[in-house]
């Protein structure tokens, strides 16, 4: 005859719900040895009832599921280890010394869960998690590190702050993952860092205010990238965090950075310009007839990255300076703003005595791609430069190539390859034949 269990056993692989729920029921109430290991299994089960049923009956049983309980989080079954957190969870206080202690186990995987389970008791937890960051192995401080992080005390910064001078990266890391998770309760004693004595530290502090983007840390981030004595890795890594923080009043300051001796430094402030967006383009216009040459070029290339319609008259005017690098930046910012009122201008440069000014020239018309465009790469098929002429060949080949649907319902028809055109078109885009009055 069928014992207890294997008859409560056979109505756990029942096809019926309600005669797997009923099965638990009696597990609940059952004190024979096996018993929770069979409601532990079957929080595996593929219904969502059949799993809340064993949830409850596990939290009923109480004390005697908890060891069960920890060992399945080290079950081969994800969904096993998830709902035995959850089971330990809801237990509360009674669960916590059992799962501290699981947390110093050499099994990442019951560390894991069990730093799950321990965040979600909040600040209740975070003695214990301090404990571990004091004294726990490198595994068990990771779980406890990340659990202090979704935990958001404000208690936990400065503990992880101290974590950020770790002989390890991966603690390192981690520790500031969590202090990004903490997020504004966190500020200001990250920006008391940024005059911390371990250049780690320093390092991580500006990561992290720039990740969070509080306001507040732009005037101390602007006042160490003033500081001569900085290098150029911590120039670059003050000045992306301005950049994600993306506050106005750091225009200024990005825009002064663009004379940078140093090309990553510029490339970087340049980024961040662009990162801040629309707010910085009248500081970059005025920033076109700066003294430094690197300004001048570098907003000319800004603008051109943010399509600032704005800045074409302005950049128009820089075609004219007397720096072949401004008049080929500028060429090349026009293009790709893409705007036809800079065309005619551009087709004065096509004659300019540097070459790379004419190719970015006959790049930019074949941006803009109106029929301008091609009258000036068939001209620049003739320069005495071959890369100038190579580049005229392409663009005209790209424009030629181009597909505008509208075309086709356009009222004008080439003479000379009979493709069709718009009214307003003076040159054919497929053989570049100029189109008779």
């Amino acid at each position: 005859m069928a014992s207890k269990l294997e008859t409560i056993g056979t109505q756990l692989k029942s096809n019926n719900m309600e005669d797997r729920k009923k099965a638990i029921r009696d597990l609940a109430k059952c004190s024979d040895e096996g018993s929770i290991e069979m409601l532990i299994r079957a929080l595996a089960d593929d219904n969502e009832d059949v799993v809340a049923t064993a949830i409850k009956a596990l939290c009923e049983r109480g004390d005697e599921s908890i060891q069960g309980l920890i060992a399945a989080l080290k079950d081969p079954s994800w969904t096993i280890r998830k709902n035995a957190s959850k089971v330990l969870v809801r237990m509360g206080k009674k669960s916590l010394d059992p799962i501290i202690e699981a947390m110093r186990s050499d099994d990442e995987d019951v560390q894991f869960w069990a730093g799950e389970v321990l965040s979600e008791f909040g600040e209740e937890g975070l003695e214990k998690f301090l404990e571990i960051l004091d004294k726990g192995s490198q595994s068990s401080k990771l779980c406890a590190i990340g659990a202090l992080g979704k935990i958001g005390s404000d208690k936990a910064v400065d503990p992880l702050l101290g974590q950020l001078a770790s002989d390890s990266w991966t603690i390192r890391k981690a520790a500031a993952e969590a202090l990004w998770e903490i997020g504004q309760p966190a500020v200001d004693l990250l920006i008391r860092q940024l005059d911390a004595g371990n250049p780690d530290v320093q390092f991580w502090a500006i990561q992290i205010l720039g990740e969070i983007g509080d306001d507040s840390a732009v005037t101390p981030l602007i006042g160490k990238l003033r500081d001569d004595s900085q290098n150029e890795e911590k120039k670059i890594s003050i000045i992306k965090a301005l950049g994600e923080i993306e506050d106005p009043s750091a225009i200024g300051e990005l825009i002064n950075q663009l004379g940078s001796s140093s090309w990553f430094v510029r490339r970087a402030a340049g980024e961040a310009l662009w990162q801040i967006g629309p707010p910085a383009i009248p500081e970059l216009i005025s920033a076109l007839k700066h003294d430094n040459v690197d300004v001048r070029y570098w907003c000319s290339k800004v603008l051109g990255e943010m399509q600032a319609r704005e800045a074409i008259d302005h950049l128009v005017e820089l075609l004219g300076d007397k720096e072949w690098s401004i008049r080929s930046g500028a060429a090349y910012a026009l293009g790709e703003i893409g705007d036809d009122m800079a065309a005619e201008a551009l087709m004065k440069y096509l004659e300019d005595p540097n070459e790379i000014v004419r190719k970015n020239v006959v790049i930019a018309l074949g941006q803009i791609g109106d029929a301008k465009a091609i009258q000036s790469s068939t001209q620049a098929l003739d320069d005495e430069s071959e890369w100038v002429r190579r580049y005229a060949a392409e663009t005209l080949e790209k424009l030629k190539e181009k597909k505008i649907d509208h075309q086709l319902a356009a009222g004008q028809t080439c003479l000379d390859c009979r493709a069709k055109m718009e009214d307003t078109w003076k040159f054919c885009p497929f053989c570049g034949k100029e189109v008779d009055a």
